[in-house]
């Protein structure tokens, strides 16, 4: 998402499928994310839709 909020430049989210049906972070999908958290940028993985909607709430509404 390139809209800056708070701290950050923009946000990037990996998205897996909730448990039962979930999958590891690939060690390239973390290498990623550190590098992209490395830039000020919030980089997080969410596990089902509302774990998704949780993270873009918070980053669009309270900037965190």
């Amino acid at each position: 998402l390139p809209v800056a909020r708070g701290a950050w430049h923009g946000l990037w989210i990996e998205f897996k499928a909730a448990p039962p049906n979930d999958a590891a972070v690939t060690e390239a999908q973390h290498d990623w994310l550190v590098r992209m958290r490395a830039q000020s940028y919030r980089a997080e993985v969410a596990r089902g839709v509302e774990a998704a909607l949780k993270i873009l709430t918070d980053y669009l509404v309270r900037g965190e």
